[in-house]
């Protein structure tokens, strides 16, 4: 599972599980990450990724070219939402960048295509995944009936590792 930004957490059932994919996937999984390491409670993630909704982009400009230009004021360009591909308007377009900023993105650019300039609007969109809302209405979620994350994701018999 992805934690944040670009790293990716990886949970084992056992320390069998763990030496078994040390031992025979490590080869693929170097080729895959920039860098693959024990999990530590020191890990710093210094970036994030986040989806932002760009409005006023003139059709002309509906490109991946453009969509990078806008991405890199922020950060990297990671992807394209699919309603960008065959749009049914082209009122916004939604990106998803890798950025080290910490604080919500909301500008407004101006948009330089050819010798015209267009302005753009371009605003962090909350990610659709909110962490209580499967919970029942009338359920009591306070903090004192909530265990604590490690004992949920890391009981006393789970190996750590991220990638």
């Amino acid at each position: 599972m992805r934690v944040t930004g670009n790293v990716v957490l990886m949970v084992f059932e056992n320390s069998d599980s763990l030496r078994g994919v040390k031992d025979d996937k490590l080869k693929t999984l170097v080729e895959w990450f920039s860098r693959v390491e024990t999990w530590s409670e020191s890990l710093v993630v210094e970036c994030r990724r986040v989806w932002l909704v760009c409005e006023g982009i003139p059709f002309h400009a509906w490109n991946w070219n453009t969509f990078k230009n806008i991405a890199t004021k922020w950060g990297k360009l990671m992807a394209i939402d699919n309603s960008c591909e065959f749009p049914s308007s082209f009122d916004r377009a939604k990106i998803q960048i890798l950025t080290n900023v910490h604080g919500r993105i909301d500008e407004k650019l101006e948009l330089k295509v050819g010798d015209n300039l267009f302005k753009t609007l371009v605003y962090e969109v909350d990610p659709s995944f909110k962490p209580n809302s499967w919970v029942p209405e009338d359920c009591d979620i306070s903090l004192d009936l909530v265990p604590q994350i490690e004992s949920l994701l890391f009981g006393s018999d789970f190996q750590r590792s991220f990638l």
